[in-house]
Protein backbone atom coordinates (compact mmCIF):
# COMPACT_ATOMS: atom_id res chain seq x y z
CA UNK A 1 0.00 0.00 0.00
CA UNK A 2 1.48 3.65 -0.96
CA UNK A 3 1.44 6.23 1.30
CA UNK A 4 2.94 9.85 1.47
CA UNK A 5 2.75 12.61 3.57
CA UNK A 6 4.06 15.94 3.41
CA UNK A 7 7.46 14.85 4.01
CA UNK A 8 7.67 11.15 3.15
CA UNK A 9 7.08 8.83 0.41
CA UNK A 10 7.20 4.74 1.25
CA UNK A 11 5.46 1.73 1.08
CA UNK A 12 3.15 0.04 3.90
CA UNK A 13 3.30 -3.32 3.41
CA UNK A 14 -0.37 -5.59 4.51
CA UNK A 15 -1.06 -5.74 7.99
CA UNK A 16 -1.21 -9.74 8.04
CA UNK A 17 -2.01 -9.83 11.54
CA UNK A 18 -4.37 -6.87 12.52
CA UNK A 19 -3.35 -6.60 16.59
CA UNK A 20 -4.07 -3.06 17.35
CA UNK A 21 -1.20 -0.91 18.94
CA UNK A 22 1.97 -1.15 20.25
CA UNK A 23 3.09 -3.10 17.43
CA UNK A 24 6.99 -3.50 16.18
CA UNK A 25 8.18 -2.04 13.07
CA UNK A 26 10.70 -2.55 10.71
CA UNK A 27 11.97 0.23 8.17
CA UNK A 28 13.81 -1.08 5.00
CA UNK A 29 16.35 1.68 3.48
CA UNK A 30 16.64 0.96 0.16
CA UNK A 31 20.21 1.53 -2.06
CA UNK A 32 21.29 4.31 -4.64
CA UNK A 33 19.27 4.83 -7.90
CA UNK A 34 16.07 2.78 -6.44
CA UNK A 35 12.97 3.81 -4.49
CA UNK A 36 10.24 2.43 -1.82
CA UNK A 37 9.28 -0.04 -3.95
CA UNK A 38 12.82 -1.72 -4.46
CA UNK A 39 12.39 -3.37 -1.10
CA UNK A 40 8.70 -4.03 0.09
CA UNK A 41 8.56 -7.40 -1.84
CA UNK A 42 10.91 -8.99 1.04
CA UNK A 43 8.11 -7.71 3.50
CA UNK A 44 6.36 -11.61 3.66
CA UNK A 45 9.98 -13.14 4.82
CA UNK A 46 9.51 -10.94 8.10
CA UNK A 47 7.83 -12.03 11.10
CA UNK A 48 3.94 -11.23 10.91
CA UNK A 49 4.53 -9.18 14.05
CA UNK A 50 5.99 -6.54 11.90
CA UNK A 51 4.04 -3.45 9.99
CA UNK A 52 7.04 -3.18 7.77
CA UNK A 53 7.67 0.20 6.00
CA UNK A 54 9.93 1.19 3.19
CA UNK A 55 10.89 4.33 2.88
CA UNK A 56 12.30 6.56 -0.03
CA UNK A 57 15.39 8.70 0.26
CA UNK A 58 14.74 12.26 0.43
CA UNK A 59 17.53 13.31 -2.94
CA UNK A 60 17.18 12.30 -6.21
CA UNK A 61 20.00 10.49 -8.08
CA UNK A 62 20.70 12.09 -11.31
CA UNK A 63 20.94 8.99 -13.44
CA UNK A 64 17.36 7.70 -11.90
CA UNK A 65 15.48 6.72 -8.59
CA UNK A 66 16.44 8.41 -5.09
CA UNK A 67 19.87 8.41 -2.88
CA UNK A 68 20.23 8.36 0.71
CA UNK A 69 23.71 10.85 0.12
CA UNK A 70 25.92 11.55 -2.97
CA UNK A 71 28.89 9.16 -3.00
CA UNK A 72 32.11 9.75 -5.75
CA UNK A 73 33.23 6.44 -4.54
CA UNK A 74 33.57 4.61 -1.32
CA UNK A 75 35.99 6.82 0.51
CA UNK A 76 34.34 10.53 -0.91
CA UNK A 77 30.81 11.02 -0.07
CA UNK A 78 28.79 13.66 1.01
CA UNK A 79 28.74 14.00 4.56
CA UNK A 80 25.97 16.66 4.75
CA UNK A 81 23.40 14.86 2.65
CA UNK A 82 24.03 11.59 4.77
CA UNK A 83 23.37 13.95 7.95
CA UNK A 84 20.12 15.32 6.41
CA UNK A 85 18.87 11.36 5.97
CA UNK A 86 19.99 10.29 9.33
CA UNK A 87 17.88 13.21 10.25
CA UNK A 88 14.78 12.57 8.08
CA UNK A 89 14.80 8.89 9.06
CA UNK A 90 14.84 9.40 12.35
CA UNK A 91 11.71 11.86 11.73
CA UNK A 92 10.18 8.92 9.69
CA UNK A 93 9.97 6.39 12.51
CA UNK A 94 8.34 9.39 14.84
CA UNK A 95 5.57 9.98 12.01
CA UNK A 96 4.40 5.93 12.30
CA UNK A 97 4.81 5.88 16.46
CA UNK A 98 2.04 8.68 16.49
CA UNK A 99 -0.17 7.72 12.73
CA UNK A 100 0.46 3.60 13.56
CA UNK A 101 0.79 3.21 17.12
CA UNK A 102 4.32 1.90 17.21
CA UNK A 103 6.19 0.57 20.16
CA UNK A 104 9.20 3.25 20.29
CA UNK A 105 10.85 0.43 21.79
CA UNK A 106 10.79 -1.87 18.92
CA UNK A 107 11.45 0.04 15.39
CA UNK A 108 14.45 -2.10 13.42
CA UNK A 109 16.16 -1.25 10.01
CA UNK A 110 17.16 -3.18 7.61
CA UNK A 111 19.11 -1.53 4.65
CA UNK A 112 20.97 -2.59 1.85
CA UNK A 113 24.15 -1.03 0.02
CA UNK A 114 24.10 2.72 1.10
CA UNK A 115 20.67 2.27 3.02
CA UNK A 116 22.98 -0.58 5.27
CA UNK A 117 25.71 2.50 5.59
CA UNK A 118 22.41 5.13 6.01
CA UNK A 119 21.00 2.75 8.91
CA UNK A 120 24.66 1.90 10.71
CA UNK A 121 24.76 5.70 10.89
CA UNK A 122 21.15 5.76 13.10
CA UNK A 123 22.34 3.15 14.86
CA UNK A 124 26.02 5.35 15.99
CA UNK A 125 24.13 8.46 16.18
CA UNK A 126 21.23 7.24 18.53
CA UNK A 127 21.95 4.69 21.41
CA UNK A 128 18.65 2.50 22.22
CA UNK A 129 16.68 4.38 19.67
CA UNK A 130 16.09 1.47 17.56
CA UNK A 131 16.40 -2.42 18.24
CA UNK A 132 17.96 -3.61 15.71
CA UNK A 133 20.14 -2.70 12.69
CA UNK A 134 20.36 -5.40 9.49
CA UNK A 135 22.67 -4.17 7.31
CA UNK A 136 23.00 -6.11 4.20
CA UNK A 137 25.88 -5.22 1.75
CA UNK A 138 27.17 -1.99 3.42
CA UNK A 139 29.86 -0.69 5.50
CA UNK A 140 30.79 1.80 8.01
CA UNK A 141 33.12 3.82 8.72
CA UNK A 142 33.76 6.50 11.34
CA UNK A 143 33.75 10.23 10.10
CA UNK A 144 34.63 13.30 12.38
CA UNK A 145 31.30 15.42 10.92
CA UNK A 146 29.34 12.52 12.29
CA UNK A 147 30.30 11.41 16.15
CA UNK A 148 29.94 8.06 16.90
CA UNK A 149 28.21 6.38 19.80
CA UNK A 150 28.96 3.08 19.11
CA UNK A 151 29.06 0.97 22.35
CA UNK A 152 28.09 -2.29 24.46
CA UNK A 153 24.26 -0.28 24.64
CA UNK A 154 24.29 0.53 20.83
CA UNK A 155 21.52 -1.86 19.89
CA UNK A 156 22.41 -5.06 17.96
CA UNK A 157 23.89 -5.56 14.84
CA UNK A 158 23.23 -8.43 11.70
CA UNK A 159 25.87 -8.01 8.92
CA UNK A 160 25.28 -9.69 5.67
CA UNK A 161 27.85 -9.34 2.76
CA UNK A 162 28.15 -10.76 -0.81
CA UNK A 163 31.98 -12.86 -1.15
CA UNK A 164 31.18 -11.47 -4.73
CA UNK A 165 30.28 -8.42 -4.56
CA UNK A 166 32.12 -5.84 -6.92
CA UNK A 167 29.98 -2.99 -5.53
CA UNK A 168 31.36 -2.86 -2.27
CA UNK A 169 33.86 -5.29 -2.07
CA UNK A 170 33.51 -7.70 1.01
CA UNK A 171 36.44 -6.74 2.63
CA UNK A 172 34.15 -3.78 3.41
CA UNK A 173 32.34 -5.75 5.17
CA UNK A 174 34.85 -7.37 7.18
CA UNK A 175 36.26 -4.16 8.36
CA UNK A 176 32.97 -2.66 9.41
CA UNK A 177 32.43 -6.33 11.41
CA UNK A 178 35.98 -5.77 13.45
CA UNK A 179 34.84 -2.19 13.91
CA UNK A 180 31.44 -2.82 15.27
CA UNK A 181 33.53 -5.66 17.37
CA UNK A 182 35.87 -3.43 18.60
CA UNK A 183 33.76 -0.66 19.91
CA UNK A 184 31.87 -3.68 21.88
CA UNK A 185 28.71 -3.15 19.09
CA UNK A 186 27.02 -6.92 19.55
CA UNK A 187 27.40 -7.75 15.84
CA UNK A 188 26.79 -10.92 14.14
CA UNK A 189 28.83 -11.56 10.47
CA UNK A 190 27.57 -13.51 7.78
CA UNK A 191 29.21 -14.11 4.28
CA UNK A 192 27.16 -15.59 0.89
CA UNK A 193 28.34 -16.71 -2.37
CA UNK A 194 26.60 -13.63 -3.98
CA UNK A 195 27.12 -10.91 -5.77
CA UNK A 196 25.40 -7.27 -5.19
CA UNK A 197 22.40 -8.52 -4.13
CA UNK A 198 19.92 -9.72 -1.48
CA UNK A 199 20.00 -13.85 -1.85
CA UNK A 200 17.33 -16.38 -0.39
CA UNK A 201 19.72 -17.84 2.38
CA UNK A 202 20.66 -14.19 3.53
CA UNK A 203 17.27 -13.16 3.56
CA UNK A 204 16.05 -16.33 5.57
CA UNK A 205 19.48 -15.34 8.08
CA UNK A 206 18.22 -11.94 8.21
CA UNK A 207 14.84 -12.60 8.69
CA UNK A 208 15.17 -15.74 11.70
CA UNK A 209 18.04 -12.82 13.16
CA UNK A 210 15.31 -10.03 13.32
CA UNK A 211 12.32 -12.44 14.66
CA UNK A 212 15.02 -13.67 17.71
CA UNK A 213 15.79 -9.67 18.94
CA UNK A 214 12.27 -9.17 18.34
CA UNK A 215 11.07 -12.62 20.63
CA UNK A 216 13.86 -10.86 23.19
CA UNK A 217 12.68 -7.66 23.20
CA UNK A 218 8.65 -8.72 23.60
CA UNK A 219 10.63 -11.19 26.58
CA UNK A 220 11.79 -8.24 27.99
CA UNK A 221 8.71 -6.05 27.80
CA UNK A 222 6.80 -8.82 29.48
CA UNK A 223 8.93 -8.73 32.12
CA UNK A 224 9.29 -5.49 33.06
CA UNK A 225 5.50 -5.33 33.50
CA UNK A 226 4.86 -8.65 35.15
Amino acid sequence: MAASSEKFTYEKAADRLQSGSLRPALILLHGRGTDEHDLIGLAPSFDPRFLVYSLRAPFRYPFGGYMWFGADDLEHWDSDQLQASLDFCLKFSEHIIHIDGIDPSKIFLFGFSLGAMTALGLASLREKHFAGVVAHSGFYTANERLPQKFGPQSPPVFLAHGIYDPVIPVILGRSTFKFLQEHDVPVSYREYPIEHTIGEESLQDAAHWLQQQLDQTTFVSQEHHA
